[in-house]
């Protein structure tokens, strides 16, 4: 993990310099400019709250038969089969969502692609985001042992910086220190 003040593209160009193989990522368009030998794995999780937000939005008696219900529905049917293949090999996961989430994400493909939505709407933010970000959401069926979101990392990753105590510098807000809890003081 590297903080960088701002999020131009070369601060993960350098940071990954060497690097060669997955990378799991949101949908920061800094991560689409890398180089070749680096392959770039969308998130479900994040395109699945998009279509989530947009039903929020919408009436409760409105919501049931929705596009942005049809949406989320998509998203949940993947996640379902990740939570069933879980347990298996890199190998059998592949076989298995070539299987059962390759058709899923080829129906959720052309009904994305089809689907007209006012784009500054929710729906057509979601659908733009899904459509925009298609190639590297369905990276992940490359090789079983990628994930179909990367919300386990973030989840990791928020909580590393606990591994450290003292105080650390916040750069981006001068003459102020952020105070790290080391996890030993709170066992």
């Amino acid at each position: 993990y590297e903080y960088q003040e701002t999020r131009s593209a070369e601060h993960p160009e350098n940071f990954l310099k060497g690097f060669e193989g997955y990378l799991h990522t949101d949908g920061y368009a800094g991560y689409h400019k890398l180089p070749a030998t680096i392959r770039v794995v969308g998130c479900l999780a994040h395109a699945r709250r998009k279509f989530e937000e947009a039903l929020k939005v919408l009436p409760e008696n409105d919501r049931k038969d929705s596009a942005a219900q049809r949406g989320v529905r998509y998203y949940d049917a993947l996640f379902h089969i990740e939570e069933q293949i879980k347990d298996l090999s890199p190998g059998e996961r592949k076989q298995k969502r070539d299987k059962l989430a390759r058709p899923i994400l080829n129906e959720l493909h052309d009904w994305v692609f089809r689907l007209n939505a006012a784009p500054k709407s929710l729906l057509g933010k979601a659908a733009h985001y899904t459509r925009e970000q298609w190639q590297w959401l369905i990276a992940y069926l490359e090789d079983g042992r990628l994930e179909a979101s990367n919300n386990r990392a973030l989840s990791e990753q928020i909580t590393y910086p606990q591994l450290f105590s003292g105080f650390i510098e916040n750069k981006a807000i001068p003459d102020t220190k952020l105070r790290i809890k080391n996890l030993a003081d709170a066992a």
